[in-house]
């Protein structure tokens, strides 16, 4: 049996890494008795997949991970053991039967929110084909919709190119992360959403 579960990464744990993340989501899946199947071999390892990573200093509000089990479990269970084990920050919001597809593979388009210390100037030529829109929420917040797939530059190499830095971002927040098709969003559950 293999779960899809939403969460979100956020406040000081957007500094936490990919890595340190799903180490830690191990443990918390121990503690909460989750019957998790392992690979074979000499060194078995946790079946837990996280979706696209975010790099260090990135919020994430709707972030995915699968789970296999070894034998079945009602996803409402799963959530409320998990989240007794996880802080607020690490909240996990929904928990269905997954989807055939692996997330990694199928999402290719995100949305980020952009908060800047103060009002800038943004230049976002050097994102080219990457940058599908650009929208601006207020004088310091603008949302980026960018075409993203695992192992592509990511957005913090893409606003530091363009001539931001950490001295003026005061936070990089990904809404999201879909599959786009035609102006259509459809999201790591198999459902269709549309952009604003």
């Amino acid at each position: 049996m293999r779960l899809r579960l939403e969460y979100r990464k956020i406040g000081p744990f957007r500094f936490i890494s990919h890595l340190d993340w799903l180490n830690s989501l191990k443990k918390a899946i121990r503690r909460a008795s989750i019957p998790v199947s392992y690979t074979l071999g000499f060194s078995p390892q946790m079946k837990v997949m996280l979706g696209i990573p975010l790099p260090i200093g990135v919020e994430g509000l709707r972030e995915y991970l699968d789970l296999e089990l070894e034998r079945e479990m009602s996803s409402e269970e799963v959530l409320k053991k998990l989240n007794r084990e996880l802080p607020e920050e690490l909240r996990m919001s929904r928990c269905e039967i997954a989807p055939a597809f692996e997330i990694s593979k199928f999402v290719n388009f995100a949305v980020y929110d952009l908060f800047l210390r103060e009002e800038e100037p943004l230049d976002f030529t050097n994102f080219g084909a990457k940058l599908h829109r650009v929208d601006r929420l207020s004088s310091k917040v603008v949302r980026l919709y960018l075409f993203q797939e695992a192992n592509t530059v990511g957005i913090v190499k893409l606003l530091f190119s363009s001539g931001l830095s950490w001295e003026k971002v005061f936070l990089i927040r990904r809404i999201g992360s879909w599959r786009f098709e035609g102006e259509v969003l459809i999201n790591p559950f198999g459902e269709v959403e549309h952009l604003d």
